[in-house]
């Protein structure tokens, strides 16, 4: 979880930030009212969300996107970070904004000061097209080396340990290097 923290750029609030929305979900920004914050956030996108402004341009390699998304294991009660994709050789007609969705109606949601609200890191244009993605069935040395793993895992948990530290330490399963993420 930490590793998945540390490979992008965080944005954290300034001042706090707080909102109210009636639960109606339309293309009218009436609908969500900006108690506190004002400015560092705005509802203009309607629709039960919110818009944190960055006042500024994002700019990368030409050959790249930028991924924007909420911050990796951080959750914010009543609301949802959404996910977007930044071409930032040619998206420069207004400033960077990134959209919380209000999913909690006639609750003010809190966005404390220090809150991060924003990540984002940026991968090749082309990462798709030459990435293949393979997911197959465990072979019967796959489910033992898991269990294995698990057995393991579960040893060092009743040691003090937790996963964490499990993973610093590098124990596992010795599968090989190239066996696949899998998935049933």
């Amino acid at each position: 979880m930490t590793n998945a923290n540390l490979n992008g750029w965080e944005f954290v609030l300034k001042d706090d930030v707080e909102v109210r929305w009636d639960g109606v979900s339309d293309p009218s920004p009436d609908h969500v009212e900006i108690l506190k914050g004002l400015g560092a956030v705005d509802n203009k996108t309607a629709n039960a969300t919110i818009s944190f402004n960055l006042h500024g341009f994002l700019e990368t390699d030409p050959n790249h996107y930028c991924f924007l998304m909420g911050p990796p294991n951080y959750f914010v009660d009543g609301a949802k970070p959404m996910a977007a994709i930044i071409r930032s050789d040619w998206y420069k007609h207004t400033s960077l904004q990134y959209c919380w969705k209000i999913t909690t109606p006639n609750k003010v949601i809190k966005f404390p000061a220090g809150t991060p609200f924003l990540f984002l890191f940026n991968y090749p244009k082309n990462l798709l097209e030459t990435t293949d993605f393979f997911i197959k069935k465990a072979t019967p040395d796959q489910t033992q080396a898991m269990a294995e793993y698990g057995s393991r895992r579960d040893s060092f948990d009743r040691s003090g340990f937790k996963f964490p530290n499990l993973y610093r330490k590098q124990l596992d399963s010795k599968p090989s290097p190239k066996d696949p993420i899998i998935y049933e």
